[in-house]
């Protein structure tokens, strides 16, 4: 299997905040201690993105076989961003439309080898590493200095062992797995407060982080027309830094 991948997205988004004279009455000061504020935010962003992939398997023998895949992928994201208030100090001020850019170049991919039991069952295990791309948020995203707030790509090396397997005629089926997760720069959401008091919530990064857990269902065809399923998932996780 061998593919092209191609995705391309404009965005723009204005929002519109407005704040009467009596806003700060609910922390307590008198009716009327604020000015007022009226204030718009404009974001332009551009996504563009193109891959190149391909997926094999070979049958190493009548019981083994392996599978691999690759993928490349190119990713550019620009984004154009103004403002024309300043919310309580947490967005500055921006007359001058602020530009950035990112063009990432990434290699991922994935391994799995099977071993056929028998007519009825398998085990596997499988090895891949992906990302997510970086980029903008797109509001409150400029920073006291000017400069935009920027979130770095996500990558995870990914590591699953399981088994499948049918009986009762293919009536019955049970699969199991167990999966362990290594991120690094997972992209979280995170509150930030400024300089001025204010509070963004802004997209960043965790610089590591790790999920273990593991997996069980089951199907059974009770009668022609009633079918009975059952799952079970646990997964654990945790920061190992995060940044």
């Amino acid at each position: 299997v061998a593919g092209v991948y191609y995705f391309y997205q404009e965005l723009d988004a204005d929002a519109h905040l407005e704040f009467g004279t009596d806003v700060l009455a609910l922390f307590g000061a008198p009716l009327g201690a604020f000015p007022g504020s009226v204030g718009h935010q404009f974001s332009d962003n551009v996504n563009e993105s193109y891959a190149l992939f391909g997926q094999t398997t070979y049958e190493i023998d009548d019981a083994w076989s392996v599978t691999a895949g690759l993928r490349y992928t190119d990713e550019e994201k620009e984004i154009t961003y103004h403002t024309i208030t300043d919310f309580f100090g947490a967005t500055p001020n921006v007359p001058d439309p602020v530009k950035a850019s990112t063009d990432e170049n990434v290699f991922s991919g994935m391994v799995s080898l099977k071993y056929q039991i028998s007519d009825e069952a398998q085990a596997y295990g499988s090895y891949s590493k992906g990302f997510k791309a970086g980029g903008f948020n797109a509001f409150g995203l400029v920073q006291s200095d000017g400069s935009i707030a920027e979130f770095e790509p996500e990558f995870v090396e990914s590591y699953e062992f399981g088994f499948k397997s049918t009986f009762l005629n293919n009536r019955a089926k049970i699969n199991a797995s167990i999966f362990y997760l290594d991120y690094q720069d997972l992209q979280v959401n995170q509150q930030f407060n400024t300089d001025n008091g204010g509070i963004l919530f802004l997209t960043s990064n965790a610089a590591s982080s790790e999920v273990l857990g593991f997996e069980v269902e089951g199907t059974v065809k009770a009668t022609k027309n009633l079918e009975l399923r059952a799952a079970y998932g646990y997964s654990a996780g945790e920061y190992d830094e995060f940044t």
